[in-house]
């Protein structure tokens, strides 16, 4: 019976165990990751825009390197042609008028593709080159 007992335990402490791990799963260092893709802003917003489906499944959730040029900035987004971009840096006043009308490489992690606004979403982004 003892024995018995003691195997109920192993196995509680297994499942207890696998579903912390699987719960607390290390972040995705999105800035130190290769670039699955590498696309102008214009054509990932194009892909999107014309096939949802095919789109999503190839770039939901991927490191995507984008560039064009920079319409707007805040202290933490960049706003590209048809893609919107959250930072994980935040921008001085100087480096926001700076990137304004310039060409930058960028890059995050797609995470959608906005319906309503027609943008493309990505996040935990870098800007690669001023």
């Amino acid at each position: 019976m003892k024995v018995k007992h003691y195997v109920y335990i192993l196995v509680l402490l297994v499942l207890a165990y696998s579903g912390y791990r699987y719960l607390y799963q290390e972040h995705r260092d999105i800035s130190a990751a290769t670039a699955d893709f590498t696309i102008k802003a214009t054509a990932l917003k194009e892909a999107f825009a014309t096939n949802q489906e095919e789109a999503t499944s190839a770039y939901i959730n991927k490191v995507i390197q984008i560039e064009d040029t920079v319409l707007s900035a805040s202290a933490n987004a960049l706003t590209l042609k048809g893609v919107s971009v959250a930072l994980t840096e935040v921008l001085t006043q100087e480096q926001r008028k700076a990137l304004v009308n310039t060409v930058q490489t960028i890059k995050g992690r797609c995470i959608g593709y906005d319906d309503l606004l027609e943008e493309v979403r990505i996040d935990q982004a870098i800007i690669i080159s001023n």
